[in-house]
């Protein structure tokens, strides 16, 4: 049997219509799925039990009047219904904006206003009243997953399940038939906005054809098995777990279990025993401490016992991962495999798999994707997966869609059998008062997982020296910045950059008493820095640390 992957498809809709049986020939041949972890039992529904209540759910959206070309925001945590949604929206031919839930309320109100979504679909009441308290249309439709009260008119809001029971699934499957004979692989399929690590985000247009393609190839890619079992931990809202996740295990028709949270991790791998994990460094820091505390640090399957024994690696994008978690996991015998991509080229660019790696490489550009380094070392991408442009903004569109090449904003390089190797961002690099250029990621990835050093983030633009703003792991307010303590995490970075250029060492520091979050937007919701924010907000600190 050939895998939808492997037969190709133009549109995601029409790669669910594949997967799911839509299609006469692949009734009965289906495998794979969506696995819901609970506290007493396990739940699996294959993908066409999830397309058939997509179904559903599109039939009763579309006699709301959601259709072809219309916006609707989806604003919730990862969760079947989630998914549901999604699918149910492309499904009517219309268009997902997928919220991050730790945006504040303006900011969600302004995304909303901006995409003109016609129907905001959200997790409960937490969020119904961050949004209350900003101001936004009165008369935006919502729809909670959760019981909630509506702020605005204090009755109840209709419930997801009662929308999706209420839907007639033949009548559904009518209306994405219609569709798939309607779009093609130009038509829009979601508004996915940046997280912007300096100003305002931006509406990413991804299509039908963009989704799909970047599906089928990032699948392919990973060097997929049959039964491969994904354990989902990043956020559907996020482009790249809901393509690393969610559309790359409909592609490969194989299985997808949802953590119910962070905290219950460990309990759900337990109980379903993934082979894969898409992760972000952060995520892979976090797995070292915990298997650290309750194996020990010697033990080479600390790992395999805490994710349940089968894991057969961790597929790894985001942010740059620090050499030390890299031969963490390959010594546990669950090597990392990194990617490189961004929300604009689908977003997955290249990957990395068990019979194709080499060490600080994120991998081979995938299927029908081109690389092309620029002469300032910009890293420029063609193929399917390229975005449309930017929603409502032809100016950003122009700067970055140029002469058939995605400018990424990044540097790299690719070497003579085509890995590419990142090397920061273009427009992040400090240029010290002697000239020298120094790009932050790479230095500050050293000090992942430090014992002292919870957050750095390097600066020292036009200065003489590299400086450093930093949340120490262990904080009291009023003792931080003594000469004494400063002069402490200095000599400890000096011993951890001993074999560092002179220029990329660390000369001062300036230490803060609370951590850098995603809710003050000092963080985007992958949680990589917003540099740019951070320096406004700690300007004066920064001046004190090059004053003394």
């Amino acid at each position: 049997m050939s895998t939808a992957n492997e037969a190709g498809c133009e549109t995601l809709v029409g790669l669910l219509a594949q997967v799911a049986g839509e299609h006469v020939e692949r009734a009965g041949q289906q495998r794979g799925g969506v696995i819901l972890p609970q506290a007493a039992e396990q739940k699996e529904l294959c993908w066409p039990e999830v397309a058939a209540l997509a179904c559903r759910a599109a039939d009763s959206l579309a006699r709301r009047g959601l259709g072809l070309g219309d916006r609707a925001a989806l604003a919730a945590t990862n969760s079947l219904d989630w998914i549901i949604a999604d699918f149910a929206i492309q499904m009517l031919g219309a268009v997902v904006v997928p919220l991050h839930l730790s945006l504040s309320g303006q900011q969600l109100a302004w995304q909303l206003a901006h995409s003109g979504s016609r129907l905001l679909i959200l997790q409960g009441q937490t969020l119904a009243d961050k949004l209350a308290a900003t101001p936004f249309s009165p008369e935006l439709p919502f729809i909670s997953f959760e019981p909630t009260v509506d702020p605005r008119t204090k009755a109840p809001l209709p419930l997801w399940t009662e929308v999706v029971t209420a839907g007639n699934e033949d009548a559904g499957r009518d209306r994405w038939r219609a569709t798939l004979a309607a779009i093609d692989r130009q038509t829009l399929a979601s508004i996915v906005y940046t997280s912007g690590t300096s100003g305002e985000p931006r509406g990413v247009m991804l299509t039908q054809g963009n989704l799909a393609a970047n599906a089928q190839a990032t699948s392919a890619s990973f060097n997929g098995r049959s039964d491969d079992c994904r354990l989902n931990l990043l956020p559907f809202s996020h482009a790249f777990g809901r393509m690393s996740d969610l559309y790359v295990s409909l592609a490969g028709e194989t299985r997808l279990a949802i953590a119910r949270s962070r905290e219950t991790m460990f309990a759900d791998a337990q109980r379903v025993r993934p082979t894969l994990l898409v992760v972000v460094p952060l995520i892979l820091a976090r797995l070292r401490q915990a298997a650290r505390t309750q194996f020990g640090a010697s033990d080479p399957l600390a790992i395999q016992k805490l994710l349940g024994g089968q894991v057969r690696g961790f597929i790894c994008g985001g942010a740059p991962l620090a050499a030390e978690l890299h031969e963490y996991f390959a010594a546990q015998g669950t090597p990392v495999w990194e990617g490189y991509g961004l929300t604009e080229a689908g977003p997955v660019v290249s990957a990395s798999n068990e019979m194709a790696s080499r060490p600080h490489s994120v991998g081979r550009p995938i299927e029908h994707t081109k690389v092309q380094i620029a002469v300032d070392g910009e890293i420029l991408i063609n193929g399917p997966q390229m975005m449309a442009g930017y929603w409502q903004d032809e100016v950003a569109t122009q700067e970055t869609l140029r002469n058939g090449w995605l400018h990424t904003g990044d540097l790299g390089t690719v070497d003579a059998e085509g890995y590419l190797f990142l090397q920061g961002r273009k427009k992040e690099f400090i240029a010290l008062a002697s000239g020298k250029k120094i790009w932050p990621a790479a230095i500050e990835e050293g000090f992942t997982g430090d014992p002292l050093i919870e957050q750095i983030m390097l600066v020292g633009e036009g200065e003489p020296a590299l400086g450093a703003l930093i949340v120490p792991r262990q904080r009291d307010e009023t003792e931080l910045n003594t000469a004494d303590n400063r002069q402490r995490f200095l000599n400890h970075m000096a011993l951890q950059q001993s074999a560092s250029p002179a220029h990329e060492q660390i000369r001062r520091v300036w230490l803060l008493s609370e951590p850098w979050t995603a809710e003050r937007e000092e963080l985007t919701p992958k949680l990589t820095l917003r540099r740019q924010t951070i320096l406004r907000r700690y300007a004066d600190c920064v001046r004190r640390m090059f004053g003394d």
